[in-house]
Formats: structure tokens, C-alpha cells, sequence
């Protein structure tokens, strides 16, 4: 039987194409792995995060965002609130701040494929773990944000909520999980209120 050339230009493109589909097979294997991975068996008081990355990748930049591939919220006091997305692969990481980046407890941004809510708050796509590696106390952004919202009463004030965080298994410390605000419309308003306290005679 003679083969036609069709015959063998089309076998040549397809043992071509033979690597790139194995490539998109293997990618869906290990996009598909099965989660938990390394979870925590520890327990706490306070409120855990859990954030595995796609392959377990450092984060190591503040401008470049890291895929995540799950994410557990676990709430000891109030289960209500108890997240675990296997399939997160759309959430996104990085690293955030300037002088903090720098410092051996590091803070980061996450950012989610929709508005996601945690521990009851407003929903919000956008959310940051704030290291406080200066502050031993844990306190100072608490009371700081406690004061915006209750005492000045601004509207902006951001959601504030401690949390341990862990990735990609290895225990992070103490976090403080919150919103990011709108900071234009935040600044306005504590500019108004500087000069309700100048007028006064506060200052």
C-alpha cells in the first residue's frame, strides 16, 4: 500500500505537537493534585490560615503575584466561618510594604478572584496579613483601627482580624488579616476630621 504525502505531513505535525500535549497533560495531573497537603495538626486559639502556592513556590517579590492552588480558613470559635478552597488556582499572592518587606516577618497581599468575606466581615477581593514585626504587642493597629471606626467614625476604616498564618506548611507566626480600603477616600476623610479638631482648638 503507498502512503500519500498527506499521509506523512500530517503524522510529522502531529509528533510535533506530541511534547506540547504532554506538557498539557502533565500540568493537569499536577493541577489536579489532591488537597491537603502538609496541613497542621496544631491547634489553636485564634483563627488559622493556610495558603499552599501552585508547586509550593517562595514568595519572594512584591510585584510578582504567586498562583495559589488551596487556601483554609479555620475558625476553633466559630466553624461558621471555615473555608477550604482546593481549587483556588485563580486566588492570587504577593509580597506588599516597603521597609516591612524587608524585615525577617514578612507582610502580604492577597488577591482573590471575587469579593471573598471572612470571619463575617464586609466582603472584599483584596486583603493583606500584616506582619507587625514591630510591634510585639499585636496592639497598635487594633487600637488604631478600633479608634477610626468607633471613635471618629469613619466610614473606610479597614476590618481588622488576628489569624496564624501558615504556607505552603511552615508555620508563619502571628498575622493581622485585613481589608484594603480605598485610600483616597480614607485620606479625605481624616483630613476633615484634623480640621474639625484644629477648629476646635484641639490641637
Amino acid at each position: 500500500m503507498k502512503l500519500s504525502n498527506q499521509f506523512f505531513s500530517n503524522f510529522h505535525i502531529g509528533r510535533n505537537l506530541l511534547p506540547f500535549f504532554f506538557v498539557l497533560l502533565l500540568i493537569g495531573c499536577v493541577g489536579n493534585r489532591d488537597y491537603p497537603i502538609n496541613r497542621t495538626t496544631e491547634t489553636h486559639d485564634l483563627p488559622v490560615i493556610e495558603i499552599f502556592t501552585m508547586y509550593e513556590e517562595p514568595i519572594t517579590s512584591k510585584e510578582t503575584w504567586k498562583s495559589l492552588s488551596a487556601f483554609f480558613l479555620t475558625d476553633p470559635a466559630n466553624p461558621q466561618y471555615n473555608i477550604a478552597r482546593t481549587d483556588a488556582q485563580f486566588d492570587r499572592i504577593r509580597g506588599r510594604g516597603n521597609t516591612t518587606w524587608s524585615y525577617p516577618k514578612q507582610p502580604y497581599r492577597l488577591k482573590f478572584k471575587g469579593n471573598t468575606a471572612f470571619f463575617g466581615l464586609p466582603a472584599a477581593e483584596n486583603w493583606v496579613l500584616l506582619a507587625e514585626y514591630q510591634d510585639p504587642t499585636f496592639l497598635m493597629n487594633a487600637v488604631g483601627f478600633e479608634l477610626g471606626r468607633n471613635i471618629f467614625e469613619l466610614p473606610y476604616t479597614p476590618s481588622y482580624q488576628h489569624i496564624h498564618l501558615y504556607l505552603n506548611g511552615a508555620y508563619q507566626g502571628l498575622y493581622a488579616l485585613t481589608d484594603i480600603t480605598k485610600p483616597t477616600l480614607l485620606a479625605r476623610e481624616l483630613r476633615e476630621e484634623w480640621k474639625l479638631i484644629s477648629i476646635a482648638g484641639g490641637l
